[in-house]
């Protein structure tokens, strides 16, 4: 994966004893974290480990390293602070002031959805969406999935009232129930 290929080159190249945990995460939040998540908001929706879980059950599986970008997230981390590669990953991230890369991806999933159902009608994107809504959500892994995200964070008006809402406070208030609920 090209995410470890980079985190090994920061690795190679920057790590040293006297930079910062606090720079460290920035250089991974800067260079590795969008290899990792790249095109996250549509293939997250996809991944078989996700679909039809809860947000809790998807921390579950975070914490457990089920894929590869936490895989790689919790190693870095871990690298870090200097700690085994057997510590826990709750503990790590927590240490680190941090919280998993899942609630970035959640995050950027839903802000996808709302920059397609608030594009142009005219949009090849929003025609897309329309037909998918209209004929086939119930086949459509990735509604399904950002559906029930909403439902299970409680945005389910959301989700019944499309287009009838301030976007980045809505993206603000899922961001902080996310983040509250992995506490």
């Amino acid at each position: 994966m090209k995410a470890s290929r980079a985190l090994f080159s920061i690795k190679q190249s920057v790590f040293d004893k006297s930079i910062k945990p606090s720079s460290l995460l920035h250089i991974f939040d800067a260079l590795v974290k969008p290899i990792a998540l790249y095109n996250s908001e549509i293939w997250l929706g996809h991944k078989s480990c996700f679909r039809g879980k809860t947000v809790e059950e998807m921390f579950e599986l975070t914490l457990k390293n089920t894929n590869e970008f936490d895989k790689i997230y919790m190693r870095f981390c871990k690298h870090v602070l200097g700690v085994h590669s057997k510590a826990s990953n709750f503990a790590v991230i927590s240490e680190l002031g941090q919280f998993p890369l899942i609630i970035s991806t959640i995050t950027s999933c839903i802000n996808f959805w709302l920059h397609t159902i608030q594009s142009n009608t005219d949009s090849l994107l929003q025609k897309a969406y329309q037909e998918q809504v209209n004929f086939s959500i119930n086949n459509s892994i990735w509604l399904q999935f950002v559906k029930s995200l909403l439902y299970d964070l409680g945005f389910s008006h959301v989700w019944n009232n499309q287009c009838t809402f301030n976007a980045s406070a809505l993206l603000f208030s899922i961001k902080n129930k996310l983040k509250e609920r992995f506490i």
